[in-house]
């Protein structure tokens, strides 16, 4: 080999190494990156902090369908926000838990007028309403307490709700759904 093929050849190898120095390094970071990622995620199921539930009915249809499988947050203290869907124990049965959106938080005011619910005066709906949903039932008002809050399906024709049981406490609501997995099409923040 002649001093000119030994450069060329010298300089080759020198730019491999360092392409794969680059490549090395990144694939460490992302490494790292997706191994610190499924540590947190198995110490926050580990914990309790955090579980996975199946929808189980359509009563919060469009927005969770049957089979959907939901990321749940535990929630501990404080005022949970309007809109929130919720996870809570059934005031009037021993059944599984139910998944509603809260509609009305403490203090507020719930009215039923020919069928729909109001909340402080405004319509509620649910997303993706798109025609006149109406209860049967009589008209009522109820002022919300300090730890009550009004829950109510998004598909409210089918659904087993503050309608019927009426305001919940508190002290019945799990978590929060904050993600769906599952199926993958549908995978993505609930609102």
């Amino acid at each position: 080999m002649n001093a000119r093929e030994a450069t060329t050849t010298t300089k080759a190898t020198t730019d491999v190494r360092a392409k794969n120095r680059g490549v090395g390094f990144w694939r460490f970071l992302i490494g790292s990156i997706f191994a610190f990622a499924l540590t947190f995620i198995w110490m926050l199921f580990f914990t309790g902090e955090v579980r996975a539930l199946e929808v189980i009915s359509g009563s919060m249809e469009p927005t969770l369908q049957k089979g959907d499988r939901l990321i749940v947050r535990t929630l501990h203290e404080g005022v949970i926000p309007r809109d929130s869907v919720v996870i809570f124990k059934s005031p009037d049965d021993e059944g599984p838990e139910l998944v509603k959106r809260v509609a009305g938080v403490p203090g507020d005011l719930v009215e039923m007028r020919r069928g729909l619910i109001y909340v402080n005066g405004i319509l509620s709906t649910p997303p993706g309403w798109k025609e006149i949903d109406l209860y049967w039932g009589e008209d009522f008002q109820k002022i919300l307490g300090a730890e009550e809050y009004w829950v109510l399906g998004d598909n409210r024709m089918f659904s087993h709700d503050s309608t019927e049981f009426g305001a919940i406490g508190r002290s019945l609501i799990h978590g929060e759904v904050v993600y769906r997995y599952a199926p993958g099409e549908r995978a993505g923040g609930v609102q």
